[in-house]
């Protein structure tokens, strides 16, 4: 990922909040100590996906997406489609990595564990740990 002029429109909006739909966090039901990243799946909603001339690519929520759109150079594109957003954020602060859109809840949960749970269970803190139990409830849910 490039830290170009496009990539520092995506850090504006990224700090503006809310995105889009309230976001669904693992585990929210229990207290968390905001130490550290936590997933985030979004549910099923239009989203722009921006291709830029010089091949970067981004998924932005169609209800937040007009000072982007508004700046785009010539030559970029951009396709609506529809499905489910995921990402790792830290609630209460402006860290977030990129959305990433999956048609189903159950790719965006895979997606969310392999990138970034793909480690030893003793290298996980306790939060860490429960936050992959929960991906992967929903994921055996498709079974």
């Amino acid at each position: 990922m490039g830290r170009g002029p496009f990539a520092q429109r995506s850090a504006a909006l990224a700090r503006r909040w809310p995105y889009c739909r309230a976001p669904f966090y693992l585990g929210q039901e229990k207290e968390k100590t905001m130490s550290h990243m936590q997933p985030q799946i979004v549910d099923h909603q239009c989203w722009n996906q921006i291709e830029t001339r010089t091949g970067e690519s981004e998924f932005v929520c169609v209800a937040d997406a007009r000072d982007i759109l508004a700046d785009l150079a010539p030559g970029d594109s951009v396709t609506i489609i529809q499905g489910f957003g995921a990402r790792m954020s830290a609630p209460g602060y402006m860290d977030c990595t990129e959305w990433t859109v999956f048609e189903t809840r159950v790719e965006a949960a895979e997606y969310l564990l392999e990138t970034y749970y793909d480690h030893p269970d003793d290298e996980m803190t306790d939060d860490q740990r429960a936050e992959a139990d929960e991906l992967a409830e929903i994921v055996k849910a498709k079974a």
